[in-house]
């Protein structure tokens, strides 16, 4: 009889690993370290003052795995202060990286600047 193969949870992520965020953050349920794991770049946010009263911050750097897509920079992003999504709909918050409109698909490189700005009124 072969044994029952092993379940995933969380004791395969690693708070201080980029890679293991993003991938929970996408509904990934495993991940196993090795020697093949991503590099961590740095990447800069800057808020516009509206963002900065949710976040306290004007600029703040960011590790994502190298060759992370925007998106999951994005979701880093609201995962740290999701009063940003509370506040601001889908369509209200402007994102630029280096000062061009990304594509969903966009890889991050390190040195990258990500600046949201907020060009419509916040819900009430």
């Amino acid at each position: 009889m072969n044994p029952e193969p092993a379940k995933p949870n969380n004791d395969w992520y690693h708070d201080d690993c980029p890679t293991c965020r993003q991938l929970k953050a996408a509904g990934i349920e495993m991940h196993a370290h090795d020697d093949n794991e991503p590099e961590s770049i740095s990447v800069t946010v800057t808020y516009s003052l509206a963002l900065q009263e949710i976040t306290g911050k004007a600029i703040e750097s960011m590790t994502i795995a190298d060759g992370a897509p925007f998106m999951y920079l994005l979701l880093d992003i609201f995962e740290a202060y999701p009063e940003i999504q509370n506040h601001y709909p889908p369509g209200t918050v402007s994102m630029l990286v280096n000062d061009e409109p990304p594509t969903e698909d966009y890889v991050m490189r390190s040195g990258d600047t990500l600046a949201l700005r907020v060009f419509k009124k916040e819900i009430q």
